[in-house]
């Protein structure tokens, strides 16, 4: 389900027919991958926006996965306990102003 282009979250998850093609074909969980819709998923705040957007369109369980980066590392815990099922990082950049690479000095073991 990759667009060519970021799109807001709302015009993606609302108009376009492969997300409709989940819904009608009985698809119960779709994982938004964090940068690639607008916002990107990397606050609580957010998170809570697209989870409104989501379950007012779809109805249906919507999983969010969030960033790892150097901006948010203090606010991994909060997105994990709102909802997050998992992390995504970059080692490369992105391409994304909000979703900077991490690196060696950001992870820890």
């Amino acid at each position: 389900m990759e667009k060519s282009k970021r799109l807001a979250f709302k015009i993606w998850i609302t108009q376009y027919k492969d997300f409709h093609v989940l819904k009608s074909g009985g698809i119960r969980t779709l994982i938004d991958m964090p940068l690639n819709s607008f916002p990107s998923t990397v606050s609580k705040e957010t998170l809570k926006l697209k989870y409104v957007i989501s379950t007012s369109s779809f109805n249906r369980f919507l999983g969010r996965s969030g960033p790892k980066n150097a901006f948010n590392a203090t606010s991994l815990e909060r997105l994990l306990k709102a909802g997050v099922l998992g992390l995504k990082s970059f080692m490369c950049p992105s391409g994304i102003n909000d979703f900077p690479m991490t690196n060696s000095s950001h992870i820890k073991v």
